[in-house]
This record gives C-alpha cells, structure tokens and sequence, in this order.
C-alpha cells in the first residue's frame, strides 16, 4: 500500500478547496441572503467572506475586535470605515490609469 505523506495531503486538500472557492463564496452569499439564517450565523459567514476576498488583509494595526464582537455603532464606524478606504483605492487606481505619457488613446 502506497503511503501519502501529510504535506501532499494538505496540498491536495488545498488545491480542491481552491478549484472550488467561487461556487462555495456564491453558496455562502446564498446563505447571508437568507432571511431564515440566525443573524449571528450570518455576521459570521459575512466575516468569512470578507477574509475570504483579501478584506482583513492589512499593513495597518489590526481592528481591537471581530465584526461579530461589535455593536451595531461600532459595525457601522468599521462599515464607513472600510468604505471609505475602498473609495480612496478606488480613486487611486483612477488617477494612476489617468497619469500616462501616451495619449494615443485619448485621440483614438
């Protein structure tokens, strides 16, 4: 019998949950939607996912708590916080689209 090391296993692990991560984000926005779902499962899944999509991710100091630790003012600072920063990336990547040498494209 052919024996499988830990770490191939873990890999394959990975590589399975990864070739099925869009339909598994798509099944859990299902979920969140789902006005059946206890509101706690959902903030949760709603945490899920944001890590999920790269949302925690940060070089800043990490936020004190997680959402479903947060009152509903702290969940909305965080909220227009988190927008706010997607705005001011947004505008970022804008202006460096605008900022080129060529304007070939203008002319077009």
């Amino acid at each position: 019998m052919k024996t499988i090391n830990r770490e191939q296993k873990m890999q394959e692990a990975r590589d399975e949950v990864l070739a099925e991560l869009p339909q598994i984000c798509r099944d859990m926005l299902k979920l969140v939607r789902d006005p059946k779902m206890p509101p706690t499962s959902r903030v949760q899944l709603v945490g899920h996912l944001f890590r999920v999509g790269g949302l925690y991710e940060t070089d800043e100091k990490d936020r004190e708590k997680e959402p479903y630790e947060m009152t509903a003012k702290e969940l909305a600072a965080a909220l227009a916080a988190a927008r706010a920063n997607a705005e001011a990336l947004e505008q970022g990547a804008f202006d460096e689209n605008l900022e080129t040498d060529d304007d070939s494209d203008i002319l077009a």
